[in-house]
């Protein structure tokens, strides 16, 4: 390269390089603030500096200087973004690292006004003053602090005031708590600081009467809105917009309530309360007067009630007084329990201090009121009436008669009947066995004299048709001269009666052997004495589907079985019934729908109630009453198996259960048989 290029080279560089930089500069000074797009502001506040910046309870920045940025910005439509530090060294820092747009209501200084953009109109304008401890009487004012340990908040207006005067011992805080406490400490002795911010804060801690003002103001240090040096945009329209501001009534509002006075001592709300208060004394007064007064009438009340509790203590009956709670629109919602004797809370195992003036649902846990219509009818009409119950938590029966003594209260009295209607309930299950053991004795009685008979008459009558067909083989044997006439004279009818009387002889023998076969699985079951244990019905139905699995695959039935309580029963004849059921709805499904069962059980009273439902071919009505009768078959189709005793067998087991089985159904529309077993002792 020889010595022109060079030249030109540097000659180039230093008339055309200030125009790029120029060029360059103006391209930033026009990029465009976030702000402009976003429509949100960048604000930088303290976190600690009452009352212009504080957090709420949500830990939100609240004060003056914040509801005033607010209202601004909702008036120029901006939305703003906090960003919360603990100095001002830190929100002058964010604002010249460009991670803050402004930060509203800080002091004005020199710095400041150096270094960045501030609005020409004020937040506020505030003394600076000097607080000692109200011990002290050696500081007088901002000169005697010479050679003294004089607090200042850093990087604050009084700090950059004073921090080139010689001969004065500047000690910087982080925040006014630990300025102000570290002065009640004595660890420094004196705090210059804004005087209305400071007093404030004395205020709400309450030591009014241990910090005060000396001498004159160092300052007034003026607060206003502070901008990035070159966002003269943001600058202008707060200006004017701080201007209307606080010549507002809104200014005037919210500087009062962060700045004004406590409420004086006495207000009409502690007026109000001495004056109740006072009351108080006088009605208690008169309340002890009218008591000594009335003191002989109370103790003969108090004999003639105790002669009642006494009486109703002591009876065997249960009785108890309730009241009707309304709620506020006057409707009853439930009753209150104000009073019961001794049988009530042995008898519901219960003690006074959970039933008395306890609602009716706390002591009985439920829902709704026991019998709560009935109550609310007896309560609101006076009406007397009885009726029996069976309470499930104790498993007892209850006769309960109720009466008003006045409006809106009822009195129960309850007397125990479990043991007459357990005795009932005997009687009864007597009478139906008796009554189920006469029927089945007729049964038997009608099949001896009927079912068998009639094979028997069958097999007799073939057995007649086949001695006469052989004495005429006889007859033509003797009469036959050559074996071509024997067989000319032995024809084909000869061989088929003879065949057919033997083909129905062996189909009534086979019935007879059924029928007989029936009895005895009947008879046999008669004589069986149920062992009764407590039964885990899932695992019993569990082991039902096992060993009916092959069929149940072979004809693809799908069973659905809910989590079924147990009961108390003999595990194998329970085992029956239910192979019996499920194996019957095999049977009787329809062959062009798959067959679906569904085996669920719920507590209904003292029994558990089980229910096994199919979509098969259902009961006819004339039929429902005669699948219980021993061989009665539904069908005469001969393809379905079947001896016609399952279902005679599972009534008979379920009655030795002290049980209860029955059917609902309609033809066509499948079955629902119910089978009701003693549930769990507790």
């Amino acid at each position: 390269m020889n010595l022109k290029k060079i030249l030109f080279i540097i000659i180039f560089i230093f008339c055309y390089y200030p125009i790029f930089a120029a060029e360059k500069n103006i391209d930033d000074t026009n990029i465009i603030p976030s702000y402009k797009k976003t429509k949100e502001l960048r604000a930088v506040v303290l976190a600690d500096f009452p009352p212009l910046y504080i957090l709420d309870q949500n830990r939100k920045p609240a004060g003056l200087a914040i509801d005033i940025l607010e209202y601004i910005a909702k008036n120029l439509g901006y939305k703003i973004k906090y960003k919360v530090v603990e100095n001002w060294d830190e929100m002058l820092k964010s604002l010249e690292a460009n991670e803050a747009d402004l930060a509203p209501g800080v002091g004005i200084t020199a710095d400041r006004l150096a270094n960045f953009k501030v609005s020409e109109t004020f937040v506020e304008v505030v003394p600076v003053s000097c607080f000692v401890r109200a011990s002290n009487y050696d500081i007088h004012g901002i000169p005697d602090l010479v050679n003294r340990r004089t607090g200042v908040i850093e990087n604050g207006g009084a700090y950059n005031e004073m921090k080139n005067w010689e001969n004065y011992n500047l000690i910087t805080f982080k925040n006014i708590d630990s300025a102000l406490f570290a002065l009640l400490a004595g660890q420094i002795d004196a705090f210059v600081f804004p005087e209305p911010v400071l007093l404030k804060k004395i205020r709400e801690v309450k030591l009014e009467n241990r910090i005060k003002i000396v001498g004159k103001p160092l300052m007034e240090l003026k607060r206003g809105y502070v901008f990035n040096k070159n966002d003269d945009y943001l600058h202008k329209i707060f200006d004017e917009e701080l201007k209307k501001v606080v010549n507002s009534e809104f200014y005037h509002n919210i500087y009062l309530k962060w700045y004004g006075e406590p409420p004086e001592f006495w207000n009409v709300k502690k007026v109000v309360i001495t004056c109740v208060i006072i009351i108080i004394v006088i009605v208690i007064v008169l309340f002890v007067w009218k008591y000594k007064t009335t003191r002989k009438l109370y103790l003969a009340l108090k004999n003639t009630e105790k002669q009642y509790y006494e009486l109703v203590n002591n009876m065997t009956e249960i009785v108890a007084q309730h009241k009707l709670v309304f709620d506020n629109n006057g409707a009853a919602i439930d009753y209150e329990i104000i009073d019961a004797n001794l049988a009530f809370y042995k008898t519901l195992n219960l003690t006074p201090e959970n039933v008395i003036g306890r609602r009716a649902t706390e002591v009985y846990k439920t829902a709704e009121p026991p019998f709560f219509d009935i109550y609310k009818e007896v309560a609101l009409t006076g009406k007397a009436t009885n009726f029996e119950i069976y309470y499930e938590p104790i498993e007892k029966y209850f006769l309960i008669s109720t009466f008003s003594p006045k409006k809106n209260y009822f009195v129960t009295v309850t007397t125990d009947i479990t043991l007459a209607k357990k005795n009932e309930k005997l009687l009864n299950d007597l009478v139906e066995q008796l009554q189920n053991k006469t029927e089945e004795m007729e049964n038997i009685l009608y099949i001896s004299s009927h079912d068998l008979r009639s094979p028997l008459l069958n097999i007799q009558g073939f057995t007649d048709r086949i001695s006469k067909k052989i004495n005429e083989i006889f007859a033509v044997l003797d009469s036959a001269e050559t074996l071509d006439d024997l067989k000319n004279k032995i024809t084909d009818e000869h061989k088929k009666q003879i065949n057919s009387s033997f083909n129905f002889i062996q189909i009534s023998a086979k019935k007879m052997d059924v029928l007989i076969s029936g009895l005895l699985k009947l008879s046999r079951l008669g004589r069986l004495i149920p062992q009764m244990n407590n039964i885990d019905m899932n695992a019993l139905l569990e082991e039902i589907i096992k060993n009916l699995a092959i069929k149940i695959q072979e004809y693809n039935v799908k069973i659905k079985i809910e989590d079924l309580p147990n009961c108390i029963g003999d595990r194998n004849l329970l085992n029956q019934v239910f192979t019996n059921l499920i194996d019957n709805a095999i049977k009787y499904r329809k062959m062009d729908t798959q067959l679906v069962l569904n085996i669920s059980g719920k507590i209904e009273n003292e029994y558990i109630v089980y229910c096994v439902k199919d979509n098969g071919i259902g009961i006819s009505k004339n039929n429902i009453e005669k699948i219980w009768k021993l061989f009665y078959r539904i069908t005469d189709n001969n393809d379905i198996d079947g001896e016609g005793i399952g279902l005679t067998i599972v009534k008979n087991i379920i009655q030795k259960h002290s049980g209860k089985v029955w059917v609902k159904s309609e033809y066509g529309n499948g079955s629902e048989f119910y089978i009701a077993l003693p549930k769990l002792k507790k």
